[in-house]
């Protein structure tokens, strides 16, 4: 029989660092709060090699252990994030994989409190992947941070291909009536995209010749790893007016090369002369049968309009070859449309929150300089919910 001292004692919480010899307990814990991250996108975020130049931190969070049991009720990761402000290589802070046992709720805030300690500090805090609004509001609270400009809780719906107004349409009678609409749906769909067929390759061919127009040619590239890749990465630094993210072809080969090899997400070059001028990476998002595609990067040398118009043009004709029927477009700021052009979403929350220290970066981000608030500026980019690749 246990006497009170050993119940105290079992029932204890202590504080464990999160470290790259751990990351299987995270990943357990993270995939019963609906977090389901594989030990490999865990190292892929948590540990970039990218960032070894500027700390050496080796800690990426803590978690909270009831040590009777050896469970682990509360965890929240950090990470750092490398960007340039200009040419200057600087150091940014991130969060991912916050979650708490029901039971443990409060201790959430102790395993942040932790994370002060120990968490090399940054001018520049920025987190893109938000689930809800009571992480939102913790983030909030706890980095002193703001939406970025122009807000972050809206996103565009670009149509790929006319099967989208099909599958619209079908899904509105479904709603309507019910077992009848369920009945014909699917023949109703095999019609709708036979049909549609000769519309949408009217469709492709214009998108094709648009960006030739434009003096850009779209090639499909299976790595970042390429002479052709350096030296965009170069020319795209030279241009730098304010503050990006980082796209070392070291930290792009690192993040995604492995996705690109099992093909679940695909790089586009726009070519000109025989020179990358710019790129677009997208991920199939594994629902709707596989209809639905994301942007998780794209940006073009010295910002070019041309270019990421010639981008986001072709795209969607590649996403249409792939079975994609939509392109959806997260994180960007209000310039986004003079690029892009879609339906506009709105989320119930914000899902970027960001804390710049100083004042030289923060009025560059207000004059809309630099290539800044996209999915690569977080943890978006690796994909989330139930759609992990890695």
């Amino acid at each position: 029989m246990r006497n009170e001292g050993s119940l105290i004692m079992e029932d204890e919480i202590k504080y464990e660092a999160v470290t790259i010899d751990n990351l299987d307990q995270v990943a357990i814990a993270a995939a019963q709060w609906g977090m389901n991250r594989s030990v490999g996108w865990l190292k892929r975020i948590l540990f970039d090699p990218t960032v070894d130049d500027l700390t050496q931190d080796t800690v990426r969070g803590h978690m909270a252990i009831q040590q009777g049991t050896r469970k682990l009720v509360a965890v929240q990761c950090y990470y750092y994030q490398p960007v340039f402000f200009k040419k200057q290589k600087m150091l940014a802070e991130s969060g991912c994989i916050m979650g708490a046992d029901s039971n443990f709720a409060a201790e959430i805030f102790c395993v942040l409190e932790e994370n002060k300690k120990s968490m090399m500090k940054t001018n520049i805090f920025i987190v893109n992947d938000l689930a809800n609004i009571k992480s939102f509001s913790i983030h909030r609270f706890f980095h002193s941070a703001q939406p970025p400009f122009g807000g972050a809780n809206t996103y565009l719906i670009a149509v790929a291909d006319v099967r989208a107004y099909i599958s619209s349409v079908l899904n509105h009678a479904l709603k309507r009536n019910g077992r009848i609409a369920l009945a014909l749906k699917q023949v109703s769909m095999g019609i709708g995209n036979v049909v549609s067929r000769p519309l949408q390759w009217i469709i492709n061919g214009g998108r094709i010749a648009i960006s030739r127009m434009r003096g850009f040619k779209i090639e499909r590239a299976m790595s970042f790893d390429s002479d052709r890749y350096k030296s965009f990465w170069a020319r795209f630094l030279d241009s730098n007016s304010g503050l990006v993210s980082s796209r070392e072809p070291t930290r792009m080969k690192w993040l995604f090369d492995e996705s690109l090899k099992a093909e679940n997400i695909y790089l586009y070059f726009a070519i000109r002369e025989g020179s990358v001028e710019g790129y677009v990476l997208v991920r199939r998002m594994p629902q709707l049968n596989g209809e639905l595609f994301e942007v998780m990067d794209i940006c073009a040398v010295g910002n070019n309009v041309s270019c990421l118009k010639s981008l986001a043009c072709r795209v969607k004709r590649e996403v249409s070859k792939l079975g994609g029927s939509r392109l959806n477009l997260y994180c960007y700021m209000d310039n986004v449309k003079d690029w892009f052009s879609g339906y506009t979403g709105k989320l119930d929350h914000e899902c970027s929150l960001c804390r710049i220290d100083l004042p030289e970066i923060f009025n560059s981000l207000k004059c809309g300089e630099g290539w800044f608030f996209g999915p690569l500026d977080g943890e978006r980019c690796m994909g989330y919910g139930g759609y992990i690749d890695l």
